[in-house]
């Protein structure tokens, strides 16, 4: 809620079913967000996204999952890149679940500015990109685990790369059950 960049919409979707029963959380009455539900319980990640993705109203688009982090001004930051180059990320700081520590980058501090599909090949975790809507993915509900590695890739094999800044603009949250 704290993007630095003026104009965003903020569409929440709850993978068990029911929004409604989120409604009531504090801080979650902001005006520019809009709920929706999978209809399938515990559908899971893919099956959320792809239930957002026709109501998204924007020229760009990126995800957020429920327990990680962006800093004030990433979207603002990612959009000119991503207005330039139609996908932009950022390094992107991984942390330990339970003691808050960085772990390291999502991407590697030697990332170039500019990513390849075959520079992604060697990325250790995700990376979640602002992407231009019109390259039009939808997510592949079938694949439950590492979803977001095969979306990303097919994303830079249809638009032949991505920019990248070199700040650490998102906190992903690694568990203890994460690879």
């Amino acid at each position: 809620r704290a993007q630095t960049c003026a104009e965003w919409e903020w569409l929440l979707v709850v993978d068990d079913g029911d929004a409604d029963a989120y409604r009531a959380l504090p801080g979650l009455d902001d005006p520019r967000l809009r709920w929706f539900a999978t209809h399938t319980p515990a559908s899971g990640p893919s099956a959320a996204r792809n239930v957002g993705l026709p109501h998204a109203r924007g020229t760009f688009i990126t995800h957020l999952d429920a327990d990680d982090l962006m800093k004030p001004e990433r979207l603002g930051t990612l959009l000119p890149l991503a207005q330039q180059h139609g996908v932009a990320a950022d390094l992107q700081e991984a942390f330990l679940d339970a003691t808050g520590e960085v772990t390291g980058s999502c991407l590697p501090a030697t990332t170039p500015q500019r990513v390849t599909l075959e520079d992604a090949l060697d990325f250790d975790l995700p990376f979640f990109p602002l992407y231009r809507r019109s390259l039009d993915l939808r997510w592949h509900e079938e694949v439950r685990f590492s979803e977001d590695v095969l979306f990303n890739l097919e994303l830079l094999a249809r638009n032949g790369g991505m920019a990248v800044c070199p700040a650490r603009l998102l906190r992903y949250r690694v568990r203890g059950t994460s690879v």
